[in-house]
């Protein structure tokens, strides 16, 4: 036709055509009958493709129905064999994809959704497939790696409805490879590095957990992972005794880890870390390495939040002892008050003036309302504190704040059950005054006391401390005296079998003669006391002793407070300095920066225990007036230049509890 178009007029050219074109397509639509009916096999594309070759080289030829005729045919052939091929398992499903693309311009608009279901569905499979045998197996992060190449690589042909489960099932492998390494990691001495790798992994890998569940499951498991490497460090921290370079490193892993701690948790863990950047401030100027304390206080100042009152009180204020500072900006963190001088016994070596009985002025709480969010420390106590009605509201307030530590010493004789529950439950610790094993000695020296009272009370408060899962250490004071002194080693036995803690020994500080031991008894006491530690330590009983040494100054309510028995009269006239004094100083009592005594008479000092003589209140109309005064002042001032012993050891003495 070609050689002799030329010769063909226009009538005769289309009864050419229209022949030639029923001769192709006769031949084309015979070939696809052929090979319609066959069943598959390797090699029959080649078939297929053969006559797709043939159809595309002679098209030219047909009429536009002949046309469509064979391309339906066609269609028809390509849509049957990739539906077919779709329903095999055979090595060449592989080139499934490849043809596909190459002959879905014949598939027929009526079935391409059906295809395209279809080889969605086998795309999907084959993915879950290796998706779920690697999660069996166990796989390494290679494998999860092919898997989410072949599903980047196939996305194209996966439909919405196949996309999810594909997706869900990549999820749930990667989750699981993911808690699997954490799991893997916990119990053993997980290194920062690690969790490193652990986190980077989850970071590149979580757009494929899609699944709320699993993704909410590996950032459980990462925020607890990264919760107990923090936890961990700091605890080894306090163990170990904690530096600079390893509060920097906490910090520094705080920070880079800060998105997969909980938010309920991350005020916590700051908080956790500030104590402990505290607690080696109080080391250094312990030691006094004032210095250092200085340059600590100006590296990590910024890691502390305003708003948490307590935690940046105390880093100004032991800023400001380090600094010597005498008018302070800081707030005490610890307070006494004495409540009153009445009582309900008359115990002989009592020190207390009982012919005018004073009441603290109820104005002086309004301070106890100011002070409450920067406390660490209360210390109740009497005469008998139990005494006083209105003790209760005020105990329960100062408990409203959970990081206060209440201390209450009292002869426990008047306690009620509602005052037992209330200290069983918020955990205040209870200090008992006892000076008696045996009920002679106890209702000789504790004069209008009952011994079976007492240890009624003391059972009966040991049951609460168990209901309410108390923690706080219940403590025994007894002060050595001429009537008891025999009785040392027997107090240790009874404070085993009424649950005690702590055993508090104590000089006794009054002027009554008939108390006092001569030498030989003394050194009795003393020996007897080196057995009772030993006895003590069986029991697993904390020994307080305060009486051995004769630097400790100390009366019978109080195993907290110290100060140094040194210049009565105190020069009030000071200039507010409020320059820096920490060169070539040593600070051996830091109670006038941090601590304040109420007393039952309305007179004030930085502590209970030394002859410094108190100031009175009423002259104060406000609290910053007072914990600034010139009096105040003068004694920060005087602490500066001497030395003294006693706080030192009483705070050693503390600590260990």
């Amino acid at each position: 036709y070609k050689n002799k178009e030329r010769y063909i007029r226009d009538g005769d050219r289309e009864k050419v055509l229209n022949s030639i074109s029923d001769t192709v397509s006769e031949k084309i639509i015979r070939e696809i009958q052929e090979e319609k009916g066959k069943e598959i096999e390797e090699g029959r594309i080649f078939e297929i493709a053969e006559i797709v070759e043939k159809y595309e080289k002679k098209k030219k030829y047909l009429r536009e129905a002949e046309d469509k005729k064979i391309l339906n045919n066609i269609g028809e052939l390509v849509e049957n064999y990739l539906l077919e091929e779709c329903d095999i398992n055979k090595a060449w499903k592989r080139i499934l994809l490849k043809e596909y693309r190459r002959y879905n311009v014949y598939i027929r608009v009526e079935r391409k959704e059906e295809i395209e279901n279809k080889i969605s569905q086998v795309v999907s499979e084959d993915i879950i497939k290796s998706s779920e045998k690697a999660k069996e197996e166990g796989c390494e992060w290679e494998e999860i790696e092919e898997i989410i190449k072949a599903y980047k690589n196939k996305e194209r042909y996966i439909r919405d409805g196949d996309r999810e489960k594909v997706l869900n099932n990549i999820s749930d492998t990667v989750s699981e490879k993911i808690i699997r390494e954490i799991q893997e990691e916990k119990g053993k001495k997980i290194e920062e590095e690690r969790i490193a790798e652990i986190i980077q992994k989850y970071e590149k890998k979580n757009r494929y957990i899609i699944n709320i569940e699993d993704k909410k499951r590996v950032l459980y498991y990462i925020k607890d992972i990264v919760r107990e490497k923090i936890i961990k460090e700091i605890r080894q921290a306090k163990e170990n005794g904690i530096d600079e370079y390893k509060i920097t490193r906490i910090i520094e892993e705080y920070r880079r880890n800060k998105k997969y701690i909980e938010k309920r948790n991350i005020d916590s863990f700051r908080n956790l870390i500030c104590e402990n950047i505290l607690n080696f401030m109080d080391d250094l100027n312990f030691n006094s390495n004032y210095s250092k304390t200085i340059e600590i206080y100006n590296l990590y100042n910024r890691f502390f939040i305003k708003k948490q009152k307590y935690l940046y009180n105390k880093l100004l204020n032991e800023y400001e002892i380090a600094t010597g500072k005498l008018v302070l900006k800081s707030k005490p963190r610890k307070l006494l008050f004495e409540l009153t001088n009445s009582c309900n016994l008359n115990c002989i070596m009592c020190y207390q003036q009982k012919n005018i009985i004073y009441n603290i002025s109820k104005n002086v709480f309004r301070f106890l309302d100011y002070l409450l969010p920067y406390l660490e420390l209360i210390m109740w106590q009497g005469g008998e504190i139990l005494y006083i009605k209105y003790f209760k509201s005020l105990l329960l307030k100062a408990c409203s704040n959970k990081r206060i530590n209440n201390i209450i010493t009292t002869n426990f004789q008047i306690v009620d059950d509602d005052m037992m529950k209330i200290i069983a439950k918020n955990n205040v610790h209870l200090i008992i005054s006892i000076d008696g094993a045996t009920k002679q000695t106890y209702e000789k020296i504790r004069i209008g006391g009952s011994f079976d009272k007492l240890i009624y009370n003391i059972d009966k408060f040991t049951l609460y401390k168990k209901e309410f899962f108390s923690t706080k250490t219940l403590q025994l004071n007894f002060v050595i005296l001429k009537q008891n002194y025999k009785e040392i080693i027997d107090i240790i036995y009874f404070a085993k079998e009424h649950c005690f803690d702590v055993v508090t020994f104590l000089n006794c500080y009054t002027d009554k003669t008939f108390v006092k031991m001569n030498n030989f008894e003394v050194q009795e006491a003393l020996s007897l006391l080196n057995n009772a530690k030993q006895i003590a330590k069986k029991f697993n009983i904390e020994i307080l002793d305060l009486y051995s040494n004769k630097h400790v100054i100390q009366n019978e309510d109080n195993d907290i407070f110290c100060y140094k028995k040194n210049n009565k009269n105190l020069n009030v006239n000071c200039d507010n300095s409020t320059k820096d004094n920490s060169t070539k100083r040593n600070i051996s009592c830091f109670l006038p920066w941090n601590a304040l005594c109420f007393y039952k008479d309305n007179s004030f000092s930085p502590d209970c225990s030394c002859s410094i003589g108190s100031h009175k209140i009423r002259q104060y109309n406000s609290f910053n007036n007072l914990w600034n005064s010139n009096y105040m002042q003068e004694i920060r001032k005087n602490v500066m230049k001497v030395k003294c012993y006693a706080c030192i050891l009483l705070e050693e003495q503390i600590k260990r509890i």
